[in-house]
């Protein structure tokens, strides 16, 4: 608050307490999170009924945003992943770290080869698929996934001295609280010569 005293015209500069918030939203071991939903209640108690989406760096820019608590919702596939009030005095940024882990699926042979090529397919324990990926070179493959109850498989085929082979495995079920690995061994590849 600033009184002044008006007596011709004249022009007077007014500093807001605006910024424009820049919020990083990363996961458990701190890597940017990209198309997270991101709820937002502002300082005055409204909040955005639409979710706000992370870019491919994890972040969520605000204009002209007044001083204030801000309470951030994230949400990650349809998760809540962590809700956090942040106090905006700046520009930032604010980082937030969510309760989202990573969990590597390493995909073997019986002869313990690692198997590029495999798809893993990660599902909650009622069945709904909530990723797949194919494995590297190093036979990995890495999701983001809150905290819960998976079940994971993995699928590979593949023609193996002229004969087609299709092999698939299950590891269930895994429980993800924290980041880590999941091994699966393909225990019919490579068959016997």
């Amino acid at each position: 608050k600033e009184f002044v005293g008006v007596t011709t015209a004249c022009n007077f500069t007014i500093r807001c307490m605006v910024y424009y918030p820049v919020f990083q939203i990363t996961d458990d071991v701190n890597t940017a999170l990209p198309e997270a939903e991101v709820f937002i209640e502002w300082p005055n108690g409204t909040s955005n009924t639409l979710p706000l989406y992370t870019t491919t760096g994890g972040l969520v820019n605000l204009t002209q945003a007044p001083t204030g608590n801000y309470t951030i919702n994230v949400l990650w596939k349809s998760v809540n992943a962590q809700t956090a009030t942040v106090t905006v005095t700046s520009d930032g940024p604010y980082t937030i770290k969510t309760k989202v882990y990573r969990l590597t699926a390493k995909v073997s042979g019986n002869n313990d080869a690692s198997v590029q090529g495999a798809y893993v397919v990660v599902s909650t324990q009622a069945g709904v698929v909530y990723d797949f990926k194919m494995t590297n070179a190093s036979g990995e493959a890495v999701f983001k996934l809150p905290i819960g109850t998976y079940r994971i498989d993995a699928y590979y085929s593949t023609t193996y001295w002229l004969t087609n082979i299709a092999t698939n495995t299950t590891e269930s079920p895994v429980l993800v609280t924290s980041s880590g690995l999941v091994a699966l061994t393909l225990a019919d590849f490579p068959p016997p010569i």
